[in-house]
């Protein structure tokens, strides 16, 4: 079975990931943080080296990447870093701020990075339209213009996809 994998993803080249650097960035740049506060993060040392080993692998991989063509190997391996984003970027408040008090501007940095991350995908992205937009249980009439067209150009395949007639 790996062999197969090793052969479709590496040595074929089949599938190619076109949001792979950008992904692989995205686990970068928590993995540079870390690294470079990691004595500023409050942990348990189980924990620190953990991180410690997420985010060199998240380094690694950005790095293979930049002198490979490996994009969808890399692209589906660095979906278990993940969750280095998540450790790193919700005790970045506390590691770089004040201890204890109110790090709001950090916070609010953290979510427009993100707000920007989601609002790009949504807007340039190559699938997005395949994933817009949601049944989020309100109204999604403020994504369309007066002429009926989605300002996120997925209406047309949402109505295809669900066969309704516009």
């Amino acid at each position: 079975h790996a062999d197969r994998l090793v052969d479709v993803y590496i040595e074929q080249e089949l599938a190619e990931s076109q949001g792979a650097f950008i992904r692989l960035a995205m686990n970068a740049v928590p993995a540079v943080l870390f690294l470079w506060y990691r004595r500023r993060f409050v942990m348990a040392p189980k924990e620190v080296r953990l991180w410690r080993v997420m985010s060199w692998l998240a380094l690694i991989m950005f790095a293979v990447l930049l002198t490979t063509g490996f994009t969808t190997a890399l692209d589906r391996l660095a979906l278990y870093i993940i969750p280095l984003q998540l450790a790193v970027f919700a005790n970045l408040p506390d590691a770089l701020g004040r201890p204890n008090g109110k790090n709001s501007s950090i916070v609010i940095c953290i979510l427009a990075y993100y707000a920007l991350v989601q609002f790009v995908w949504l807007n340039f992205a190559g699938h997005s339209n395949e994933w817009v937009p949601y049944t989020l249980g309100w109204s999604m009439d403020w994504l369309y213009s007066p002429e009926g067209q989605s300002t996120l150009d997925a209406r047309g395949t949402y109505l295809r996809i669900f066969g309704i007639e516009d």
